[in-house]
């Protein structure tokens, strides 16, 4: 770790003690703070102090998440690597005593917009600065016209793009009138997620998705059927939400064996699908038990389970099992994406060509597989009857977490998805039609009341909840410790500003360039490059226009009235920067 030549802190002196004063403890703190600055890390070391020194060790361990006992060992191993005169904390514990002092808190103090005072101490309590009289609180008619805009600047339409479009909002406002009619009021959306400390990823809190009565919208209508052998609860009967006249409802062989005309009652699916595709130990539902669960409720005799020999079965080959060959290409298509930086994790490192599996993917790279990168990696490996409906399922997740819903065309989507899901179910055994593959029916009437799918994720605050319960170290004290570790993190970042030629989280490099082709060149700008973007962004930035213009003005009063605007722009050119 590269670092710059340790330079001289000057020591202050400490003042005078008088017969009942003494430095006071900010002093103390400051200059035990500098004491540190000016001790090498060791005798010799002339490039780390003992703080910068435990500053850096402390910056990686919030970057990458480290434990306090993963930190301590280092720590622990440093010190025996080191010589024995090295200035180290034997621990995690000491190592924070010596760097709190930095300011693990904070305190929002307000100022003149003249840099003239400070809104403190004795001036906390005043509504306007004393030397300009102007007011300390100032309007933000930009921030003032958004928080209006879901009344005053929403267009009215029947696109969803807003939760102001969705039935919970017109509901709400026609409940409570007064509150409604005030466009400033603010409304918020809670997530009613289960916290559960110390990464205990119990779901005592969260909610239940098995048994029989586990779709709430389908409520004791729910198509649900226990399989014998797989030991699962299976949900299928999804013609009940075709159109009667649709040739699938009378379909017996197709599906479980009868005749569907009832009417449409009052999601992990990628994981599934990959599973079931790659033959995955463990995820795939298309397993023995499947297969015996098949015969067991009448269906599709073409699968059942063949004798071979007096003591042996076979399971038959369906028309979605993928050969090695198809398992390669389909893996080796995801394995060659590039995406930009930010657009998802690198997806490619997920993928196992040797091990044939995916895995290691987050919640949104499911997202990413099943709207854009699916579709183009299963055509070449199944057969058109397969590929199509799950084409379809894709063309689906995409269109309903779009930005914008159309809700005039909510009805033939949700019809589509029928269809969709009726495609499946003669191509999939029961046991793959889960809860989860069951509740893709009822994605577009919870659009139409809570809004845009995107509102309602939930891994968003998932992932954040995961890092604040990270910080936990003290069971006893789990609201404090997420307090110090979420300041203590804050803290470093800051001081990382200072480092040079060290990995911080403002300078990593990007995985990949965005929109780049062939081999990408890194270039060095020289100073005087330095010096012509520079003056090109002032002389172009919207946001300097103002400025321009008052240095024109100081320009043109120390010119008499016969100059050029050609003079005065000269000037403006090779004085502004200057």
């Amino acid at each position: 770790m590269a670092s710059r030549p340790m330079e001289e802190v000057p020591i202050m002196q400490q003042p005078t003690k008088g017969p009942t004063e003494g430095p006071d403890e900010d002093a103390l703190r400051f200059m035990k703070l500098l004491e540190n600055a000016n001790q090498p890390c060791y005798e010799g070391c002339k490039h780390f102090s003992k703080l910068s020194a435990i500053v850096h060790l402390y910056h990686m361990k919030c970057l990458h998440g480290w434990t306090n006992k993963s930190f301590t060992m280092l720590l622990q191993f440093l010190l025996d690597f080191l010589p024995s005169n090295a200035k180290l904390p034997k621990d995690c514990y000491e190592a924070r005593k010596i760097i709190k002092d930095l300011g693990w808190s904070y305190e929002k103090i307000h100022a003149c917009p003249k840099d003239c005072i400070l809104y403190w101490k004795e001036n906390a309590n005043l509504e306007a600065c004393p030397n300009y009289n102007r007011l300390r609180w100032k309007s933000n008619e930009s921030k003032a016209n958004h928080m209006k805009w879901h009344a005053k600047g929403h267009a009215n339409h029947k696109l969803l793009r807003h939760p102001t479009d969705s039935e919970a909002w017109k509901s709400f406002d026609s409940k409570y009138i007064k509150f409604s009619s005030e466009p400033r009021n603010v409304r918020l959306r809670l997530a009613a997620d289960g916290f559960n400390s110390y990464g205990n990823m119990s779901s005592t809190h969260s909610w239940s998705t098995k048994g029989t009565l586990a779709c709430p919208p389908s409520n004791y209508d729910s198509q649900s059927r226990w399989l014998k052998y797989g030991r699962i609860f299976s949900y299928i009967g999804h013609r009940r939400f075709l159109d009667n006249d649709h040739k699938f409802c009378k379909q017996k062989q197709s599906f479980d064996g009868h005749v569907d005309m009832r009417s449409a009652p009052i999601m992990n699916i990628v994981d599934y699908i990959i599973g079931i595709l790659l033959n995955l130990d463990g995820k795939t539902k298309d397993n023995l038990k499947a297969h015996q669960d098949l015969k067991d409720t009448g269906i599709r005799s073409e699968l059942h389970l063949e004798k071979v020999g007096n003591d042996k079965t076979r399971m038959p080959h369906a028309c979605y099992h993928m050969n090695a060959s198809e398992k390669d290409g389909f893996l080796q298509v995801l394995k060659d994406v590039r995406v930009p930086n930010g657009y998802s994790s690198n997806i490619s490192c997920c993928v196992k060509l040797k091990e044939c599996k995916i895995s290691g993917m987050k919640s949104y790279d499911n997202h990413i597989l099943m709207q854009q990168l699916f579709l183009i990696a299963i055509r070449g490996s199944l057969p058109p009857e397969v590929s199509r409906p799950l084409i379809g399922l894709s063309y689906f997740f995409r269109e309903i977490c779009s930005k914008v819903l159309n809700v005039d065309k909510l009805g033939a989507l949700e019809k589509r998805i029928a269809v969709t899901l009726c495609k499946l179910e003669r191509i999939f055994s029961p046991s793959f039609f889960t809860i989860m593959v069951h509740l893709v029916m009822h994605l577009f009437s919870k659009a139409k009341i809570a809004g845009q799918v995107h509102y309602c994720w939930m891994y968003l605050i998932e992932r954040y909840l995961s890092r604040l319960k990270s910080y936990v170290y003290n069971k006893t004290y789990p609201e404090g410790s997420i307090t110090e570790g979420y300041i203590a993190e804050k803290c470093l970042a800051f001081c990382s500003h200072y480092f040079k030629s060290v990995e911080t989280a403002f300078n990593r490099p990007v995985r990949n360039v965005k929109e780049s082709m062939g081999a990408v060149v890194s270039i060095t700008l020289d100073s005087n490059s330095w010096i012509q973007a520079h003056l090109y962004v002032l002389f172009n930035c919207e946001e300097i226009t103002p400025f321009r213009d008052v240095h024109i003005a100081e320009i043109k009063v120390d010119f008499p009235f016969h100059v050029t605007d050609d003079v005065i722009q000269k000037q403006h050119m090779e004085k502004f920067c200057a």
